[in-house]
């Protein structure tokens, strides 16, 4: 008999959390003004009670930094634009609805909600009033962080502006032994490339040096004056 699995956490959600902030910090690896974070509470007003914690997030005009929570109010009351959560299994429709109401009251921009277990993802779009949701998740381009969206084999993929996958630690290890693999090949066709060229140029060395003892210069010789030379040579021997 199957275990279901009612609440808690999920191998497949940490690895996407993790894939999701790695790609993030990528995007915006030259920015000092985006904030990216997750996993901290995130309070509108220093008086109110209600509060939510996105697993990610990101905060364009704050400081990149660290943070045990993200007060608004001492962040110039900027509301973070995206905000990304991973469905945790057994997560109940009650605190999933609680989540999308919170981020609709606080103005997100952009809200997405990813379920890796079940292969779904939706997303709502904020038009100044509340959210719209997104009517096809295929294909999507964020308007604010300009990645695009994409499921492929029942899981989501999302790709950088430049069309580069967000990947995750294994599969960039991956990556770059591949790149060292290529670069250690490129870099033994080099050395055997000069290897050539160092044993090429000794011996056009050594001819030279065998030509002047022969009584020849080399920067005259060419192939004709030198076989008539020698032909001279072997003429005057014999008579």
């Amino acid at each position: 008999m199957t275990q279901r699995v009612l609440t808690g956490e999920s191998t497949r959600r940490l690895r996407w959390i993790v894939t999701l902030q790695g790609g993030l910090d990528a995007l915006f690896r030259n920015r000092r003004d985006v904030l990216v974070a997750g996993s901290v509470p995130w309070y509108l007003t220093p008086e109110s009670r209600d509060s939510a914690t996105p697993d990610l997030f990101v905060a364009v005009g704050i400081a990149r930094g660290e943070r045990t929570a993200y007060r608004q109010w001492e962040e110039s009351n900027i509301v973070p634009q995206v905000v990304f959560d991973v469905i945790a299994p057994g997560t109940s429709m009650v605190s999933a609805t609680r989540r999308l109401k919170f981020y609709e009251r606080a103005g997100v921009e952009e809200y997405y909600m990813y379920d890796p277990d079940a292969g779904e993802v939706i997303g709502w779009v904020h038009n100044g009033v509340g959210f719209d949701e997104v009517a096809s998740i295929e294909g999507w381009t964020s308007p604010r962080l300009n990645i695009i969206f994409g499921m492929e084999e029942g899981e989501l993929f999302l790709s950088l502006p430049n069309g580069e996958r967000f990947r995750s630690y294994v599969e960039l290890a991956e990556v770059a032994e591949r790149d060292h693999e290529r670069a250690q090949q490129e870099h033994e066709r080099a050395e055997q490339e000069r290897a050539r060229a160092d044993y090429h140029a000794a011996r056009e060395k050594m001819l030279i040096a065998r030509l002047r003892a022969l009584g020849f210069n080399p920067d005259e010789v060419t192939a004709d004056n030198f076989a008539e030379s020698i032909d001279t040579s072997e003429t005057q021997s014999i008579g």
